[in-house]
């Protein structure tokens, strides 16, 4: 089991990872589970975090951009790179959407995606090449629908490096380990919270 210190480093590390990626439901329910006392360490800065985390990942661009700017203004106008990215899973979703508008695709990407960054023009090439199947999602450029948790953790790493923000501590060894946590707590991963889903497995779910 491990010593009490030990426990205790272990449960601020995967916390720290929790919040600082912006899982904050996740952060509130491990706190709730280990029965932390006085006040939550989630703070608001974190939540926000968590607000724009969740935007992309719901394919609504338009809102992470302005949390984004609501959060840091001056972020987006200085990352050219990083609004590019915005502004390409942007013409992602919208190839997304079941009979999408040809001529309004075309449109967003001659006024939104010119020009490109060198860095970006592989990515940019294998989406504008997605309107050639008439059934994307299954085509076999598919895995350019699953973009969102990349730019998802690359939009919450540039957040916290402009804010001076040491990044979450937690590398894949420790998310492996906070999974062994989850799994390993077979009561609390049972029960249901107030939603009605699985209580650790619902809480959870936004980690992965």
């Amino acid at each position: 089991m491990g010593s009490p210190a030990v426990r205790d480093l272990s449960h601020q590390l995967v916390l720290d990872y929790l919040r600082l990626s912006g899982r904050t439901r996740a952060a509130r329910y491990l706190e709730k589970e280990l029965d932390v006392t006085g006040p939550s360490q989630v703070t608001d800065k974190d939540e926000e975090l968590g607000e724009i985390r969740r935007h992309i990942l719901q394919g609504d661009i338009q809102g992470a951009v302005e949390a984004i700017n609501d959060a840091l203004p001056e972020l987006l106008d200085s990352d050219e790179s990083l609004m590019f990215r915005l502004k390409l899973q942007a013409f992602v979703e919208l190839l997304r959407s079941p009979g999408y508008d040809l001529k309004e695709a075309l449109a967003f990407a001659a006024e939104e995606l010119v020009p490109c960054p060198p860095d970006h023009r592989k990515a940019l090439e294998e989406t504008m090449a997605l309107m050639a199947f008439e059934n994307p999602i299954d085509s076999p450029l598919k895995h350019v629908f699953d973009r969102q948790k990349g730019l998802a953790h690359e939009v919450n790493r540039r957040m916290l490096k402009s804010q001076g923000i040491a990044g979450p501590r937690l590398d894949e060894t420790l998310r492996e380990a906070t999974w062994l946590h989850i799994s390993t707590h077979g009561n609390a991963r049972n029960s249901p919270d107030a939603t009605g889903k699985p209580g650790m497995e619902g809480a959870f779910s936004e980690f992965f």
